[in-house]
């Protein structure tokens, strides 16, 4: 499950790259920027897998259920507050990255705050994907994450992502429309790829 979703981000940040170096360096510092608030979300996730498999090996439905729905709500909850406080410090955050005269890495980070929002939109529900998906790991059903995320990421995500990020006769398949939005339009495809997860 995780193999599909990892291999076709990193096929989206090529995207991005192939698509410019501003947008490109800009996807890269929001990809680490957002990494703070994917990892207590997994740890929440991971820890909800394990305390929903010991209460169904312990006969324990109810509390499981009780449980997941909580953890869930938690991991939802931290990974959309992390991702809100992210997309409000990055102003101060996004200069970070920037070197002090490089015009591109200036470029590239006031791209990188615009981002962040989009960035940000999708947290919450990242975090109900991540434990959903954890708390049905623990439960003993792993095929459904992974029938899920497998179309949706290489057949809604990715191709949606390419359509939005190039403009006619600049990406790598044009039978796909192209509608030329730049970064801003491929991550506008990760706010769609992760609300439908």
């Amino acid at each position: 499950m995780p193999a599909a979703d990892v291999l076709g981000f990193a096929v989206f940040q090529m995207m991005q790259v192939r698509y410019g170096m501003i947008s490109g360096a800009a996807t890269q510092m929001v990809t680490v920027l957002t990494s703070i608030a994917y990892m207590p979300g997994i740890g929440i996730a991971t820890a909800a897998a394990t305390l929903v498999g010991q209460s169904i090996g312990a006969g324990a439905r109810p509390w499981a259920l009780r449980l997941g729905t909580r953890i869930i709500l938690l991991a939802a909850l931290v990974m959309g507050g992390i991702g809100l406080a992210l997309a409000l410090a990055g102003p101060w955050l996004m200069p970070l990255f920037a070197g002090a005269h490089d015009r591109a890495s200036d470029q590239a980070a006031r791209l990188g705050v615009q981002l962040l929002w989009l960035a940000a939109a999708y947290q919450f529900f990242d975090g109900l994907n991540l434990g959903s998906s954890m708390c049905l790991r623990g439960a003993g059903d792993v095929r459904v994450p992974a029938a899920l995320i497998f179309p949706v990421c290489w057949l809604v995500f990715l191709p949606l992502a390419h359509a939005f990020t190039f403009a006619p006769g600049q990406g790598w398949f044009h039978f796909l429309p192209q509608f030329g939005w730049g970064a801003r339009g491929g991550w506008s495809a990760v706010i769609i790829y992760v609300v439908l997860l």
